[in-house]
């Protein structure tokens, strides 16, 4: 939040009071000092106008009437009483379903005039930029590790607070050369993709860019901004492709126990041969486990999965089954083998969807 004054003037001093950093709201802009330096009360209104950076009006609004005395005053009426005019831009959609101000920049107007003549007693505007005080921040691959998989899951934090708009990202990727730290490789590097219009806060590496390679270094950083408005960017960090990205077949035991599902990708993926194998908490009693692909979900009260190959979530396999469930823990061994698009040796994505919403996540290595 950044405050600019720019005019001031009248026998009446308007001050507003700091409200907390990442919000303004439609209380906040109500809540200022007023300080009369004349002796005798006056019965004066208070009026505002917000405009957006673009000049489109927010609002305009006029208090109800209530005395001034001299000296400091903290005005004290029903805001609900205010005779209100809204503008007609997205911010305004934003204000009145959210009662906050989206992330921008704002001119702010006030005016003190005597409720009997409309004598103008004092007037200030101020511009008022409204960001969060955390940027977006990278959280994995962290920087400096060594991955063991050319598809890794690049995740990362939204701002703080997230605001009231959605949020776009733009993630850079590009390889550090020889002698050259983040930064540089960053500045000068040609990306090897450069993924705008992101509105989550994950990324599996898209199959359609240049693949990673064994032994090679890469930097990332992730931007992130509100409509037009910038919200910052994370800092940049490096990962490695380490050589056991090319690993070999994994040990026969390792195929046959049933994995848990997790909360969120991260890039670990478990190997299996020919059938899937997990553990599922059917905690809600929900009749059945249907397959979504590609359709939206008809029967939400059931349980719902999809599997996508890593960096191809618009492309799950296509697969028709409905599995019976019982109340409590299921086990699961779905067979992959002969499916259309599976592929020995590729990384995988499950994403289990139980009936209230919640995403489940199992990242897998198949083989034949």
């Amino acid at each position: 939040m950044g405050v600019t004054a720019f005019s001031v003037i009248g026998q009446v001093a308007i001050v507003p009071m700091p409200h907390q950093e990442g919000y303004f709201t439609l209380d906040d802009i109500w809540r200022v000092n007023l300080i009369s330096s004349q002796s005798q009360v006056v019965n004066t209104q208070l009026e505002l106008m917000v405009e957006d950076a673009q000049h489109q009006l927010v609002l305009s609004a006029t208090s109800p009437a209530f005395n001034l005395l001299q000296g400091n005053n903290r005005p004290m009426f029903n805001v609900s009483g205010a005779k209100i005019q809204y503008g007609a831009g997205v911010a305004t959609k934003v204000l009145r379903s959210t009662g906050r101000f989206p992330y921008g920049n704002y001119i702010i107007c006030y005016r003190v005039a005597d409720a009997n003549t409309s004598l103008l007693l004092g007037e200030f505007c101020q511009e008022e930029t409204v960001k969060p005080f955390n940027p977006p921040e990278l959280l994995s691959p962290f920087n400096g590790e060594d991955i063991t998989t050319t598809t890794p899951i690049l995740t990362w934090k939204p701002p703080f607070p997230p605001g009231t708009t959605p949020i776009e990202y733009t993630l850079i990727l590009v390889e550090v050369k020889e002698k050259q730290d983040a930064a540089e490789a960053l500045e000068k590097n040609i990306p090897l993709f450069n993924r705008r219009a992101l509105f989550g806060t994950n990324l599996p590496y898209p199959g359609d860019a240049p693949p990673l390679e064994m032994g090679k270094t890469y930097a990332w950083q992730v931007s992130a901004k509100a409509g037009d408005f910038e919200l910052g960017v994370t800092e940049v960090w490096i990962f490695q492709i380490g050589e056991t990205a090319a690993m070999a077949m994994p040990p026969t035991g390792a195929f046959k126990s049933y994995r848990e599902l997790k909360l969120a990708p991260d890039g670990s993926y478990n190997p299996i041969n020919q059938k899937l194998r997990f553990t599922y908490n059917n905690r809600w009693g929900a009749p059945n486990m249907d397959y979504e692909g590609t359709s939206p979900p008809t029967a939400l009260e059931r349980v719902y999965y999809k599997i996508y190959p890593a960096g191809k979530q618009a492309s799950p396999l296509s697969m028709t089954s409905s599995i019976t469930l019982v109340s409590g823990i299921n086990r699961f061994a779905i067979n992959l083998q002969g499916v259309s698009g599976i592929t020995n040796g590729a990384d995988y994505i499950m994403i289990l969807r139980d009936p209230t919403g919640k995403e489940y996540y199992l990242e897998f290595t198949y083989y034949n």
